[in-house]
């Protein structure tokens, strides 16, 4: 899966950010667990992630000027939920509860 230029941009930011990388980790695991489905998990995180990337270029100005210039406000987050699933997951946690639904 290939992702747009704020995923990239988005995923490099938690990604050299403890803080925010253990925060995210978090909110991925807690959203798979009371979800019934990866697709419903993925579409619950997407909307997490435009909004704290929206939040994010309003306070860190490397962010934001990037997102300024190069128009990318406006940007979808679905790819890089079905990747953050996938990354942060574990193995025995991937399969989604037929309980739940």
């Amino acid at each position: 899966m290939g992702l747009n230029r704020s995923e990239v941009l988005l995923l490099e930011y938690v990604q050299g950010h403890a803080d925010e990388r253990h925060h995210w980790q978090a909110k991925v695991q807690a959203i798979a667990r009371t979800t019934r489905n990866k697709h419903e998990a993925a579409a619950a995180l997407a909307i997490e992630l435009r909004n704290y990337f929206r939040e994010r270029t309003d306070s860190v100005k490397e962010l934001g000027g990037i997102v300024r210039r190069e128009n990318l406000e406006n940007a979808m987050m679905r790819n890089l939920a079905e990747y953050l699933l996938q990354l942060w997951m574990p193995l025995s946690e991937r399969t989604f509860s037929a309980k739940k639904i």
